[in-house]
């Protein structure tokens, strides 16, 4: 993790420019209580991490983006080193590992990355997000990895299974329907 990305950052190093000015970067972390979860407001000075790609966040891009839960691990939780073991090991394809955050009170151990439940939030509401820091480049691609393997993935099973489907005489596939 790092302080967050500032678009004078890009800019000076010659990555932002006036089609692909941005605001925020995807795995940035923020809080907002304007994201929704199910058609319910998340409350409570929630932490979010940016799913979107950085691309689809660049202002008017979108009308609406995605965001993952981010949730405290405390100290004073009764399993807290085993959640802790299961994270830094990544055993689990349900979260991700994300250290204690400048805004975290100190009995929090770490901080995981909920990929169970994607939240929404308008894309103009999103930019008006507290950022609190950016993952860092090796971090951004463990997110990438995640994101991809856990939202967004598709199995050899499922290709074989449309692939026969489709490759079946047209009278068998009506009758499907």
């Amino acid at each position: 993790m790092r302080t967050p990305i500032l678009p004078e950052e890009a800019q000076a190093l010659g990555f932002d420019g006036p089609d692909d000015h941005f605001a925020l970067l995807q795995g940035d972390v923020v809080s907002t209580e304007s994201a929704y979860y199910l058609g319910e407001r998340v409350t409570g000075s929630p932490k979010f991490i940016v799913l979107n790609a950085s691309c689809d966040l660049v202002p008017g891009r979108r009308q609406c983006s995605a965001l993952l839960r981010v949730k405290e691990v405390r100290k004073s939780e009764q399993d807290a080193g085993a959640k802790l073991n299961l994270l830094l090991r990544f055993k689990g394809s349900h979260s991700m590992y994300v250290p204690p955050l400048s805004v975290d009170s100190g009995d929090v151990v770490c901080n995981a990355v909920e990929f169970d439940g994607i939240c929404q939030i308008q894309s103009g509401d999103l930019l008006l997000t507290k950022r609190i820091a950016s993952l860092s480049f090796v971090g951004w691609r463990i997110f990438a990895s995640f994101s991809q393997m856990v939202i967004a993935r598709s199995n050899a099973r499922e290709g074989k299974m449309r692939s026969a489907i489709e490759n079946q005489p047209e009278q068998q596939s009506l009758e499907l329907n």
